[in-house]
């Protein structure tokens, strides 16, 4: 039994970690716990975290500003495993030979002032290898020029440093990692300052950040660092950097992390001397945020700076929908497709809602994703997202599209959108999307069909709309914000990867980006919302009045005023809208599949 098997008792590093010395930046030899700093803390937090919850299992992948020490506590936290656990062993790689010696030499600092020094034998001390006799624990360094690192031997932990610079990264890392159990306390770090786009670490974290990855993302910034201050650099420097009047992007950074002019003086001296000038190059190796350090200069198609403007993060509220009793409801699950950042409003005339989706061909490809936003204010309320068939799909949108005041839903026709839209309409949605078709005659409408169609053409023009909202202020109206909002960071992620192609004529994911379904069901969603009709002028609902009542409905349903000139009586819609949404027998069941619509007859 070890101390894992026992409920009540957590597994703590931190203390010994504490008691720990280093030889800090002015040469002097102190103790860990003394000067130990924010992102250290964190890391530490988080193998605690780890080790607890996930029964010994560390993995944890860090994008970083330079000089924060992450090299030093995970150096730390490995040396500790020598002495707390027997036969463990370790070994760091670094991007080049003295990266690498410089660690162990960390390392060595740690086991020279060791409290409990006394109480270990040392077996072996060289220069790339430290080794214990009494518990039978080392560690040891090499370069990542060694392909065959970590191959044919047992790792109990690893720490790839700077992994961005690698020149083999993703084989030498798979033998590294495939070398360490996935049972029992082992370790696994892969940490690095940012290298530009398309390469591994820019992919893996990547898939850290969506969740497609076992690996625990922190990213810790430039600005939360105590020693990127004015007050580490020579007095002359500071006044030749003096702040009188502040840039844009700094008066950004003010308004957005509340920086002192201390810190936008460090920034002003570090652009100008350690990165040749080149805010490019600062934004990679000190990044404000991770989406800066990944940008892909020139071709993105939509800048940074208008993205972050319109990013709220939240959390959200993860689960599924389900179809209980006579009403569609949420239902918390960590593992759901469905992510809420904002409620369906009660307020009907309020609460007008579009839906954007982008089917996928199969469940091993790309996502199906769905994007809700409310036209009254472009906010993305909700994202669903899974790898999900074509009339699964359908039925989870009929659910969301219901649980949203029967929002409209724009699926994206070609390919699996076929099915997805034909089973919509064998469900008997109300409220699907139907778009003018044009033939190759200009201004002629040869009928009207169903969903959103993606070709040349109409991706420019949904690219383009995403591309104009993100374009415009913030309206900030009493309490209520005007203009798109995005708060999912996987969305804010695969747009800020979305680049134009080499030849300029159109879209694709930057290299090391596997996906864009959010950009583009949020691009839908837009685009349609534009092109359909604006709601009408907003009116409070009033439950206990009846026309109020008429009326709400009738800025919610897309299509009544056309039923109402054409003679159909809204009250009798309403009884039959009202059956479908609550009669588990008159819709989609959420136990079965649906069968699908018809749909191969149609005309493409």
């Amino acid at each position: 039994m070890t101390l894992l098997d026992i409920p009540e008792v957590k597994f703590q590093i931190r203390p010994l970690i504490d008691e720990l010395f280093v030889v800090t930046k002015d040469r002097g030899l102190q103790r860990l716990g003394d000067v130990i700093n924010y992102a250290q803390i964190a890391v530490v937090e988080e193998v605690e975290r780890q080790i607890n919850e996930r029964n010994g299992m560390v993995r944890v992948i860090i994008l970083k500003s330079r000089q924060i020490g992450i090299s030093t506590i995970i150096e730390a936290i490995m040396f500790v495993g020598t002495k707390l656990l027997p036969n463990f062993k370790g070994m760091v790689v670094s991007h080049e030979k003295d990266s690498a010696e410089h660690i162990l030499s960390i390392t060595n600092t740690y086991w020279k002032n060791y409290v409990f020094r006394d109480f270990h034998t040392e077996r072996y001390n060289g220069r790339n290898h430290l080794a214990w006799e009494d518990n039978d624990t080392a560690l040891q360094v090499a370069t990542a020029r060694n392909v065959d690192v970590g191959r044919s031997r047992t790792l109990q932990a690893a720490h790839a440093s700077e992994f961005a610079f690698w020149p083999d990264p993703e084989n030498i890392l798979n033998s590294l990692l495939n070398s360490i159990p996935n049972f029992g306390i082992t370790f696994a770090f892969i940490e690095s300052t940012a290298n530009g786009i398309g390469n591994p670490f820019h992919s893996r974290w990547n898939a850290a950040v969506k969740g497609e990855s076992i690996f625990k993302p922190l990213f810790f910034p430039w600005w939360k660092h105590p020693e990127n201050v004015a007050a580490f650099l020579p007095a002359e420097v500071v006044s030749t950097y003096f702040i009188d009047k502040y840039d844009e992007e700094e008066l950004e950074l003010k308004a957005r992390y509340n920086l002192s002019d201390a810190r936008l003086i460090w920034r002003r001296y570090t652009i100008a001397n350690d990165c040749g000038g080149d805010v490019n190059k600062f934004h990679q190796e000190h990044p404000s945020n991770p989406h800066e350090a990944f940008v892909a200069t020139g071709r993105n198609v939509f800048p940074l700076k208008n993205l972050l403007a319109h990013y709220e993060p939240r959390r959200g509220r993860v689960g599924r929908l389900l179809r209980v009793r006579n009403r569609v409801e949420f239902i918390e699950d960590a593992n759901g497709p469905l992510r809420i950042f904002v409620s369906p409003s009660d307020d009907k005339d309020w609460g007008v809602y579009q839906i954007g989706a982008d089917p996928t061909h199969t469940v091993a490809g790309d996502y199906a994703v769905a994007q809700v936003i409310n036209r009254r204010t472009n906010e993305q309320v909700a994202i669903y997202r899974s790898k999900i068939d074509m009339i699964k799909f359908a039925s989870d949108l009929y659910l969301l599209g219901t649980f949203y005041n029967n929002a409209r839903i724009a699926p994206e026709k070609e390919g699996p959108g076929y099915a997805t839209v034909g089973a919509l309409l064998g469900m008997n949605y109300p409220n699907v999307y139907e778009s003018a078709k044009i033939d190759n005659t200009p201004g002629k409408v040869s009928g009207d069909t169903f969903g959103w169609g993606t070709n040349v053409k109409t991706k420019h023009v949904a690219v383009n709309a995403l591309v104009h909202e993100f374009s415009q202020s913030m309206q900030h109206i009493g309490n209520v914000t005007y203009g798109i909002t995005v708060h999912d960071e996987i969305t804010l992620t695969e747009l800020r990867d979305y680049v134009t192609t080499e030849d300029g004529s159109g879209y694709e994911n930057a290299d090391g980006s596997d996906h864009d379904d959010t950009v583009m069901a949020l691009a839908i969603a837009v685009a349609t919302s534009n092109i359909d009709e604006p709601p009408s002028p907003y009116v409070t609902y009033d439950p206990d009045d009846e026309a109020s009542h008429d009326r709400a409905f009738a800025r919610h349903h897309p299509v009544t005023s056309a039923i109402q000139d054409a003679g159909i009586d809204l009250k009798a819609l309403q009884s039959r809208v009202h059956k479908q949404m609550t009669d588990p027998s008159d819709g989609p069941d959420n136990d079965q599949d649906q069968p699908p619509a018809p749909w191969e007859s149609w005309d493409e």
